[in-house]
């Protein structure tokens, strides 16, 4: 399992793919660094929702960033790493070179599923870390601040808490996604077909429900959870795709004819 996994992290950093996805990711946040400072273009003011805004600070610029980031990182670049890793293999015929080695298909499917959500986490927790750091080198230095509605005062430790628990919950709905990547490419072998359907259902699962717009939109889910306590709406949805979705994916992917 362990030389699967090695495996999979060096076929990854070969993908010219994955390289132009990171390019595409640090072009978005210098783009949100020069916009939200530049008193012409975003006037240091962060939006919560197009009614709630607020000026953007050193200890509120990480969790307004990573807004900035969400709709570029959930629509472009998550989808075209785990498509591209899951279908692109079965395509590219890579699936039966793999499984001529003493690996069964499970630990095969969850090794790369490992991989690409620790890939995941890696991308979340460098730019928390850039964009903290640039809060406080660019922004206004202040000892306390207020998220969202909430009345409540932040220090600067317990305000990196609160955005630490913003990364870390787009982080687990990243995971959902790649459940949900991992059903579809299970089914689907093919790179381009697979990431317009994957694309499809979550724009489309909006428009089937609320609560599902938290994989398109989930800035406003995680504010009201971490600001106003309201857990229903994002947990139910995003727990119930993740464990669904692997589970089911893993399944599919068992029976699947890899010869073809």
């Amino acid at each position: 399992m362990k030389e699967l996994i090695i495996s999979e992290f060096l076929r990854m950093r070969k993908r010219k793919k994955n390289k132009i996805c990171v390019l595409v990711l640090i072009a978005s946040f210098v783009f949100t660094l020069v916009w939200d400072k530049t008193p012409f273009l975003g006037s240091g003011i962060g939006f919560y929702t197009p009614d709630i805004s607020t000026k953007i600070n050193s200890l509120n610029f990480p969790v307004f960033s990573m807004k900035d980031l969400i709709l570029v990182l959930f629509m472009i670049v998550l989808p075209v790493l785990f498509i591209d890793s899951l279908s692109g293999e079965y395509e590219s015929g890579a699936y039966r070179l793999i499984l001529i080695r003493p690996y069964t298909r499970t630990q095969l499917w969850i090794s790369k599923l490992i991989v690409q959500s620790l890939f995941t986490g890696a991308i979340f927790i460098v730019f928390f870390i850039a964009s903290t750091i640039f809060g406080y080198i660019l922004f206004p230095k202040v000892s306390t601040t207020t998220f969202y509605t909430s009345p409540k005062l932040y220090n600067a430790g317990n305000a990196l808490i609160y955005n630490f628990k913003a990364v870390a919950l787009m982080y687990l709905i990243s995971n959902a996604i790649l459940a949900l990547a991992a059903v579809i490419s299970s089914i689907i072998p093919k790179v381009v077909s697979s990431f317009i359907l994957l694309l499809c259902t979550l724009a489309g699962g909006m428009y089937a429900n609320d609560s599902l717009e938290v994989f398109i939109f989930p800035f406003n889910k995680i504010i009201r959870l971490l600001s106003l306590g309201e857990r229903t709406k994002f947990y139910i949805p995003v727990l119930t795709c993740l464990i669904v979705g692997f589970i089911l994916s893993v399944f599919i992917f068992n029976k699947k004819d890899l010869k073809a």
